[in-house]
């Protein structure tokens, strides 16, 4: 089976070797699980920092969380010593089972073979004894509001694996923000070259939203965008560009906002905007600059872009359907002038899997009577429900289009 580094990187490990560590005169501090110790006083044979034997580090194989099998099966193991039972529990809609129960093996360990799973994207939790829990032999991400598990089966797609090609940066920023009164963060993507054979040349901007229950972290570490415009960059399919990752929750005391979209719209447009065109070589006005986002991520989007026309000549919409009229907006005006939507945004796409019946459903009714009046906008439809596996291939086709 075909393997790649990018199914199992996460923002915790980077390079996981799957290795624990004992250096023998410091873990009747640590508490090693590896080790048993005397009922001394914790701290009474702990030695001088400068006397320890670094010789007798001992390095421990741990097992792998997940195996990938010749026959195109996983296998994932968890430890959890002691307990009686263990369940893995799905939260993809593409899992042939919610629950699936794990056999227990030696030494605390929990194990299960996957068979006829649909490759693609896994978000995952263990009940342990009744417990909930996470595993962390396997990578953990951050969804549904909490730090979530995920493992990945390879289906096909390669366009998000990390090749033998020229790599752009992650930039962990912190700005400060008025909207809020805080300090926040947003991660940048910038291309291959940005820092060294291109230090005057000026990009293209994204500014990418993840989805309801994720974060700022998500469209690198679930969604692998980075590893999709190095691709794409490489194989001159989409225009070196660089990419704004926020937070999608913005909250203030001075005025009730709903939770969908809070402040964001001020904090994009009137915090990180500036800060952005003032720390990176962007070109810094409405003819190059988009904005997109996922489900949650794609309500922002256009909701931002159609109220803020001035500052995006391009919006992105990935399962989010396409808003006229909701308790947060109302872009019937706005929308009943087609050729003004036309002139202000020259690209308007939307994208949504075939599973997803609800908002396939809502996207196709909505926007269908404003394309036979003439709007400009692009559909990309591909197999899958709501979930990375579609949204990936969303971003893809997004980015394609500013190609053109």
């Amino acid at each position: 089976m075909k393997k790649n580094q990018s199914l199992t990187f996460e923002p915790l490990f980077f390079d996981n070797r799957h290795i624990d560590v004992n250096f023998e005169r410091l873990m009747s501090c640590f508490c090693n699980r590896h080790v048993t110790f005397s009922d001394s006083p914790r701290f009474s044979s702990i030695a001088p920092v400068e006397t320890i034997d670094y010789s007798k580090q001992t390095f421990f194989e741990t097992e792998k969380g997940l195996i990938y099998n010749a026959d195109g099966s996983v296998t994932i193991n968890m430890l959890a010593p002691g307990a009686s039972e263990v369940t893995l529990i799905n939260y993809s809609p593409k899992a042939p089972l919610h629950d699936v129960p794990m056999q227990k093996k030696e030494n605390g360990l929990f194990s299960v073979t996957l068979t006829d799973y649909p490759g693609g994207f896994y978000y995952h939790k263990y009940s342990v004894d009744g417990n909930e829990r996470i595993n962390p032999l396997l990578p953990i991400g951050y969804g549904c509001f909490c730090p979530i598990n995920y493992y990945e089966i390879p289906d096909g797609d390669d366009f998000y694996y990390v090749k033998d090609v020229p790599h752009g940066a992650v930039h962990f920023n912190r700005f400060y923000s008025e909207t809020t009164d805080s300090l926040r963060t947003a991660l940048v993507y910038t291309p291959p070259g940005y820092h060294t054979e291109n230090r005057e040349k000026r990009y293209p901007v994204l500014y990418l939203q993840h989805g309801s229950g994720e974060s700022e972290i998500s469209w690198v570490w679930h969604g692998k965008a980075n590893y999709i415009l190095d691709n794409m960059i490489a194989s001159c399919e989409c225009p070196e560009i660089i990419v704004v990752m926020n937070n999608g929750y913005a909250f203030t005391g001075k005025k009730h906002f709903s939770p969908l979209l809070g402040a964001l719209e001020d904090v994009i447009t009137y915090d990180c905007i500036p800060y952005i065109d003032s720390h990176y070589n962007t070109i810094a006005d409405k003819s190059s600059r988009y904005i997109a986002g996922l489900s949650m991520g794609s309500m922002q989007a256009q909701t931002i872009a159609f109220y803020r026309p001035d500052c995006f000549c391009g919006v992105g919409m990935f399962s989010g359907g396409f808003i006229i009229k909701n308790v947060l907006a109302d872009f019937t005006e706005y929308l009943s002038d087609v050729s003004r939507v036309n002139e202000d945004y020259p690209l308007i796409f939307i994208s949504y899997g075939l599973s997803e019946l609800d908002r396939a459903t809502v996207a196709s009714k909505n926007i269908a009577p404003y394309i036979e009046k003439g709007l400009r906008a692009s559909i990309f439809t591909t197999h899958g429900y709501h979930e990375w596996d579609v949204w990936r291939r969303s971003l893809r086709a997004f980015l394609a289009t500013l190609q053109r």
